[in-house]
């Protein structure tokens, strides 16, 4: 089994935000909701329904955040952390068939750091990132079914096509502690073992 991605059979359907009406021909990130960030709609509010599930796997709704591939774009080559971390979020992705997410190996990872803002995100962010070039293609996926992805590995996005592709995130976290794992983060392992019954064997 690979360490990287499951498909997931939610027990609701899921709608594309409004926000997913625009595109573009530049990648973007846009904050949602955000339980800890003051005058952020609270994820529990923005979708109660996936708050609802979370909370019946004993599992908080800390964060939800899209991204956009435009037409023949990429996002680079990064880990959602500045370290690597297997850390596990869902994603839901409207687009095109050819467009995925693909993790990657290298040895020649540097520290990026940039600060985002935009109406919807003020974020400062540290990832770890890496050229295609210098990095090896280790797994690849569509994500236009629902999906536990690995994003504490070097992962990326690439759309092919010519059309718009747009993802949801939705990031969980544990209501305990784990010595030594960030900001209560769940570990990929962890997540296959909490997400079971939700898990699509193909």
């Amino acid at each position: 089994m690979n360490h990287y991605h499951r498909y997931l059979k939610l027990p609701f359907d899921i709608k594309p935000p409004k926000e997913f009406d625009g595109g573009g021909d530049t990648v973007r990130h846009m904050q949602l909701a955000a339980a800890d960030q003051p005058g952020m709609i609270e994820p529990s509010e923005y979708m109660p329904e996936v708050n609802e599930w979370f909370e019946s796997l004993g599992l908080k709704f800390m964060r939800v955040d899209c991204f956009y591939t435009p037409p023949q774009g990429k996002l680079g080559i990064h880990t959602d952390l500045p370290f690597f971390s297997h850390h596990a979020k869902i994603n839901i992705t409207w687009g095109p068939e050819e467009g995925v997410i693909r993790w990657w190996h290298s040895d020649n990872v540097r520290q990026h750091e940039i600060t985002e803002s935009n109406e919807h995100t003020s974020a400062y962010h540290d990832n770890l990132w890496a050229e295609e070039e210098e990095s090896r293609l280790i797994w690849e996926a569509n994500t236009n079914k629902p999906s536990l992805v690995n994003v504490g590995m070097l992962h990326s996005t690439y759309n092919p096509t010519n059309e718009r592709r747009w993802t949801l995130c939705l990031t969980p976290t544990l209501r305990y502690n784990i010595p030594d794992y960030p900001l209560r983060l769940i570990p990929w392992d962890m997540a296959t073992m909490i997400f079971n019954d939700y898990i699509v064997n193909e």
